[in-house]
């Protein structure tokens, strides 16, 4: 809903300060709040507070010097709810009234009087956006405000000023009617108010002006007639106007200036002009205004191009501060122009097409602080037309035909603390000398190269802290600027033809903070290994700003550094120096799609090896040596050395390699080797001499290799110790054989290192035996049946004595020996190893499942149901962790102290990081004794593979498991725990008593 306001002033009385709320909330037909919100201190809303009902809304408001009523009108209101609502409200006098959007009433008057207020007091009153009932406003509303010193009448679409509109207002000072489109004043109407001070009737379509409409308004100081469509000003119009210091004429239709317009208002300090189709200044114009100070005529709309002419005596002798043409066409500006005019301060000539400039322009104006002659067509400045211009700070020569500067044109510019030379066509600035305060240049848009020095050794620019050298021809920078630019903060080089590499070393040598190279040809960024930062900069937390937009990168090594800083993943020395000193914007960056592993440089034929094509990633400092598809016979004859930090990746696959020797090669040359590829290949022989330790990956699959010696296998187990190493083996023709055990066991127990253990397998008489899957029994079965029978015997007739004889005298040494050794286990029988752990089993399971395993599954291993089943200890953390220590190691405990660990796998199990752990060290346990620890239970659904690690889903491919719901589970389980001797059954359990039971949620 729109409302309408009507808004009531009230300043310096004591009696709105003491208005307030009365009973119920409510003054006369109004309800009330105070402090409603932070802009006023009282709100009434008259009759009622429900919009629908509503037709005023009055607030007040605290000021400095007094309050302020302001009453909002519903559409729906008219002059009869204005009268009825206000009158029943004690406000007191009002100095100042403001009407807004509401209903005319009879008078202003009678809106104080109905307050309890004085209207002889009223000293302001605005009245903006009437809505007119049956009559229109005129000079009858006022009747009795004779007092009041301000009136503002904007936006009321007043047609016709009578000549007694403003009858009762004698005292008037200030008048505002802007804003009323077609209004018309009577010739008289103005001469009612010789107090007025100020007068604004702008943006009111006024055409017409009587001549004598501001006769008798003697002590008038500011008269603005802006955006008018007045074409002609009368002659004497302004001749009473003796204290007028402020004139606007702009945006009128204004074609001819009379002679001796101007004569009566020897006040004037400020013309403005703007905007009037003007075709002739007359000779003499301001000879009278000897007070004038600013002149400004923009945008001097003339027909048919006509230059607008400029008589020499325009300004001359004034005490004229500031002087404004622009945008239009001038002749010329003569000789003495400005002679006399000692005290000129800016002079602004722009875009005017001039073409020539007088030497001595300036003779007279030795104070000139700021000079704009941007946009014209001057071809040459004469040498000596800045002399002695002691106190000019700004020059602005944008956009001329200047094609030559002499070489002292700006020596004497003491003060000069900016030039602006943009847009013209020059091509050596080198020997132009400047003055050590300088702070800004602008020589961007012109045709300058850098071959040396670009401001050559005549200027010690010691104070500059912006150049703008954009859209020229430099190609390259590095011997451009003077080491002595000590506090350069700014440079800008966009758009011009800088080519090659770029460090950014040569600029933080200086204290910049912005260097713009956008949109050149700059192909690669060099970011230096150590960079010396800047003390200042630093200190100030402020880095430098670099912006690279539109460059044509090459997306090789070199850009690794300029993507980790655009992507953010610079590393940790990167941070600490370099990413802390610059900041890089870098739009349609080349190298936002290529990955951090394609960054890569090539070395040449002759760096690399063997034909090989040898490239360097920064990114992950490698090196790769690329030998594949290369119809290779042998190994590399060597292996290039590259940088010491950098690691090497050595790729032979697909060639025709029969023996993989490297003890032929040197082992200093193989120690940086972090990737070996060998698949593809008709290997048959492979000897890991000189390989190092640490070795990443090797990949030997599809070859022909038959089986490995102990070294060998020795050393795939002490790569796979490591989660990360990555080893296939696969596709080879390894025989079915005891000499193939190892290779056996090692697939078996080390599978999660070998992606494609699944894909190795033995060429046996059979068939294909894939280790996975088959029992040793089935690679070892060849021995002949007679050396297996009397292999024992020998070994026991042999040495029966001699170990009788040690037994009986070393018995206690020889027992721990043989327990530390690992290969006496296959020996050994399990109660033996087992002997001194406390309990049976350990449970591992998630506490989603606890209800199944404590009420069923430990209950019924622990006491079984039936008398003649054997009873076995087990752990489980609610029961036996104690509170307090460490669950990680009282994890790997329970694993140690238990014969075996039985997982109950399920969906919650897989998710659970404790789970994981306690499958891993039991996994780890069963391993290293070479003993089958694990027993793997499922309950509920079997879960996905994808959701386990790649240990546990390795395990559970491999090995077959059991199922809560099997009819078979019992005795499946049973079979799967150690065998216990009867007297056991009971004596195991009396060891741990009843233990307190704790809450561990693992």
């Amino acid at each position: 809903m729109n409302f309408f306001l009507l808004t009531v002033i009230a300043l310096g009385i004591n009696e709105i300060d003491g208005l307030q709320c009365g009973p119920k909330s409510k003054l006369g037909s109004c309800y009330c709040a105070t402090h409603y919100d932070s802009n006023y201190d009282l709100k009434l809303e008259c009759p009622s507070m429900f919009p629908w009902k509503r037709r005023l809304v009055m607030k007040t408001f605290k000021e400095k010097d007094g309050h302020l009523l302001e009453i909002s009108c519903d559409d729906l209101a008219s002059k009869e709810d204005i009268i009825s609502n206000v009158k029943d409200i004690d406000i007191g006098n009002i100095p100042h009234l403001r009407i807004n959007n509401c209903p005319l009433t009879e008078t202003f008057g009678e809106i104080i009087e109905n307050v309890d207020g004085d209207k002889n007091k009223v000293q302001s009153l605005s009245v903006m956006f009437t809505k007119y009932e049956d009559e229109t406003l005129n000079g009858t509303h006022f009747v009795g405000l004779r007092n009041l010193v301000n009136l503002t009448l904007n936006h009321n679409s007043i047609k016709v000023v009578e000549e007694d509109f403003f009858i009762h207002l004698p005292n008037l000072e200030v008048l505002h009617l802007n804003n009323n489109p077609g209004m018309k004043l009577h010739p008289q109407t103005l001469q009612k108010v010789p107090k007025l001070k100020l007068l604004q009737m702008a943006n009111s379509k006024i055409s017409v002006l009587s001549e004598e409409i501001f006769k008798n308004l003697a002590v008038l100081r500011k008269l603005n007639l802006h955006n008018n469509k007045l074409e002609i000003v009368p002659a004497g119009i302004f001749s009473d106007l003796k204290s007028l210091i402020e004139l606007n004429l702009s945006n009128n239709k204004i074609d001819s200036v009379p002679t001796g317009i101007f004569d009566g208002l020897e006040s004037l300090q400020k013309l403005n002009l703007n905007n009037n189709p003007i075709m002739a200044l007359p000779e003499y114009m301001f000879d009278i205004n000897k007070k004038l100070q600013k002149f400004s005529f923009v945008n001097f709309q003339l027909q048919n191009a006509t230059f607008l002419s400029l008589p020499s005596t325009l300004f001359q002798n004034l005490p004229i501060k500031k002087i404004h043409f622009e945008k239009g066409k001038i002749e010329r500006l003569q000789k003495h122009f400005l002679r006399g005019c000692l005290h000129l301060e800016t002079l602004i000539v722009k875009s005017c097409s001039i073409e020539i400039l007088p030497i001595d322009l300036f003779e007279d104006s030795k104070d000139v602080q700021k000079i704009d002659f941007s946009g014209n067509n001057i071809a040459m400045l004469p040498s000596s037309i800045f002399k002695g211009l002691l106190k000019l700070q700004e020059l602005n020569l944008h956009a001329n035909r200047l094609a030559m500067l002499d070489a002292n044109q700006f020596q004497e510019l003491i003060s000069l603390s900016y030039i602006k030379l943009s847009k013209n066509q020059l091509n050596n600035i080198s020997e132009l000398k400047f003055h050590e305060g300088i702070k800004e240049i602008d020589f961007s848009h012109n045709h300058l190269q850098c071959q040396n020095s670009l401001f050559g050794t005549q200027s010690r620019l010691k104070n500059l802290q912006i150049i703008n050298l954009s859209h020229n021809r430099i190609g390259s920078f590095e011997n451009c600027f003077n080491e002595d630019l000590e506090d350069l903060k700014m440079l800008d080089l966009k758009y011009n033809r800088i080519t090659g590499d770029l460090s950014f070393k040569y600029f933080l040598k200086y204290n910049l903070s912005k260097v713009d190279l956008s949109n050149n040809q700059i192909k690669k960024i060099h970011f230096p290994s150590s960079v010396i930062k800047d003390k200042k900069r630093e200190n100030e937390g402020n880095p430098l700003e670099v912006l690279l937009s539109n460059n044509p990168i090459t997306c090789d090594c070199f850009a690794t550094e300029l993507k980790q800083h655009l992507e953010g993943k610079a590393n940790i020395q990167q941070k600490n120096t370099l990413h802390q000193s610059i900041s890089i914007e870098f739009h349609n960056f080349p190298c936002s799609n290529v990955t951090f592993d394609q960054l890569n440089c090539y070395y040449l034929n002759e760096e690399c090896t063997d034909k090989c094509a040898c490239s360097f990633n920064r990114y992950k400092k490698e090196v790769s040596v690329n030998c594949s598809h290369k119809n290779m016979q042998k190994l590399p004859t060597s292996i290039p050395n590259f940088e010491e930090e950098t690691s090497i990746r050595l790729i032979l696959s697909h060639n025709n390699i029969t023996s993989a020797d490297f003890s032929s090669l040197k082992k200093e040359s193989l120690s940086k080797v972090t990737h070996l590829d060998l698949s593809f290949n008709a290997i048959t022989q492979f000897n890991q001499s000189n390989l190092p330790a640490s070795i990443k990956l090797l990949h030997l699959n599809n070859n022909k290799i038959t089986k490995f010696n102990q070294s060998t296998v020795d050393y795939f187990k002490h790569l796979t110790n490591y989660s990360e190493t990555s080893l296939r083996l696969s596709d080879n023709l390894y025989e079915c054989s005891c000499a193939s055990l190892e290779l056996y066991e090692l697939v078996r127990s080390r599978y999660a290192s070998m992606a494609d253990f699944d894909n190795i397998h033995f060429s046996c008489q059979s068939g294909n035996v894939f280790p996975i899957s088959a029992e040793k029994e089935e690679i070892c079965s060849n021995i002949p049946q007679i050396l297996r029978l009397s292999l024992p015997i020998i070994i026991v007739s042999a040495t029966s004595f001699v170990l009788l004889i040690l037994l009986m005298r070393f018995q206690e040494r020889i027992e721990i020996w043989l327990f530390a050794q690992s290969w006496t286990r296959l020996f050994l029988s399990e109660d033996l190893i087992d002997k001194d752990k406390k309990y049976d089993a350990f449970i591992s399971y998630s506490h989603y499942d606890s209800e199944y395993v404590e009420n069923i599954l430990w209950k019924e291993l622990e006491t079984p149901s039936n008398t003649k089943d054997p009873a076995y200890k087990c752990k489980v953390h609610t029961r036996d962790f104690i509170p307090g220590e460490m669950i990680p190691d009282q994890i790997i405990d329970s694993v140690h102290e238990s014969r075996r660990t039985i997982i109950v796998l399920s969906e919650e199990y897989v998710k659970a990081d404790w789970t994981k752990m306690e499958f891993k060290e039991a996994h780890k346990h069963s391993i290293n004794d070479k003993r089958q620890r694990l027993i793997l239970l499922v309950h509920g659904e079997v879960p996905s593979t994808d959701a386990m690690d790649k240990d546990l889903r390795a395990y559970v491919k491999l090995n077959a498991f059991i199922h809560t719901g099997d009819k078979e589970f019992w005795s499946k389980i049973r079979k799967s725990l150690p065998q216990q001797k009867k007297h056991e059954n009971s004596t195991r359990l009396q060891e741990n008593p009843e233990s307190a039971t704790t809450d561990v949620n693992i």
